[in-house]
């Protein structure tokens, strides 16, 4: 219990050394950038030492524009207003309680102000999951999609609940001679 315990602690330390390297490195970044224009001393001094190493200059002044670029955005995404959803739409999702002759059935239900909206409920016939989950091909599973999971729409747009079931279309068929 006690290695547990100190292989934790050991690993929390190294997460934080490097954070704190990243926010190093983030800030030179962008103090680089933002120095170069401003300082003619530190602009000398960036200059000799990239001429001895090429590749060190672009991923200093990468880093750099990085850098900026995060924190221009961080300082947008801070200065944006709180967005306040008026309608207070909200959505559920559930797995209930599987009927006869059904392996599951899911609901998902869309909310305003505790009103239902709209909903979808997903039933998967008994034994279909299996039929499903074991297809190899996807024009098998395109025909075991069609013929083990039923999928019911209900609208409740005026307080009034209507269920009309979304099955694949029946094939037509001639009619009954009398």
């Amino acid at each position: 219990m006690s290695e547990l315990l100190a292989g934790l602690v050991e690993g929390f330390i190294v997460v934080i050394e490097l954070l704190f390297h990243g926010l190093v490195l983030f800030i030179s970044g962008a103090a680089t950038i933002v120095a170069w224009p401003f300082s003619k001393g530190f602009r000398d001094r960036k200059r000799e030492q990239w001429r001895e190493n090429k590749v060190r200059k672009f991923g200093e002044l990468s880093i750099g524009a990085i850098s900026l670029v995060g924190l221009a955005a961080f300082a947008v995404w801070i200065s944006l207003p709180e967005r306040k959803n008026k309608s207070q739409d909200e959505t559920r999702a559930q797995i209930g309680k599987a009927r006869s002759g059904e392996d599951l059935r899911f609901s998902l239900q869309l909310t305003n102000a505790g009103a239902p909206i709209t909903g979808v409920t997903i039933a998967i016939k008994q034994g279909g999951l299996q039929k499903i989950l074991e297809t190899r091909s996807l024009t098998t599973l395109s025909r075991q999609l069609q013929e083990n999971v039923v999928v019911i729409r209900q609208t409740n747009a005026q307080g009034k609940e209507s269920s009309k079931p979304h099955l694949p279309a029946a094939k037509a068929q001639p009619p009954a001679d009398p």
